[in-house]
């Protein structure tokens, strides 16, 4: 009975996503990448931005488990040029700034958005196709 009833405590702490399908196989996870990918691709302009899927280990538990990592995918956004260091913080401030923002890891001069907990790919998708193509031109770059 006292464990029933500590359980019915916890309940509301239990990670019901991890529960229902979680964790996902690397194939649905590098399908989740290459649609982000294309979406990507379609509103950067590519002369300043080389953009593709890349293999990628994701840490568990947010860095709470630092040695233990799970096979992922991510979508790396390669800024090209001389400004690439302005061009990635732009990048940065941009996707921070959607309704919902949107994180990723800087590393190796690029921007890696790793796929493994985007959840509802097709919300990500969306948001993303509501930036106006200004939004990822550098700031700095006279026109």
């Amino acid at each position: 009975e006292l464990l029933g009833e500590k359980q019915a405590l916890l309940e509301p702490f239990r990670f019901s996503r991890y529960a229902e399908g979680r964790p996902r196989g690397a194939d649905a996870i590098e399908l989740v990448a290459t649609q982000v990918v294309a979406q990507l691709q379609r509103l950067l302009p590519l002369k300043q931005y080389s953009v593709g899927t890349q293999a990628c280990a994701s840490m568990i538990g947010s860095g709470s488990q630092p040695v233990q990592r799970l096979p992922s995918f991510a979508a790396v956004i390669r800024p090209l040029g001389s400004a690439r260091g302005r061009r990635l913080a732009h990048l940065e401030r941009v996707l921070r700034a959607l309704s919902q923002p949107v994180l990723g890891r800087v590393h190796d001069d690029a921007l890696w958005l790793d796929c493994r907990m985007v959840e509802q790919a097709d919300t990500l998708l969306a948001m993303l196709a509501q930036l106006p193509a200004h939004a990822f031109v550098d700031p700095a770059k006279k026109i």
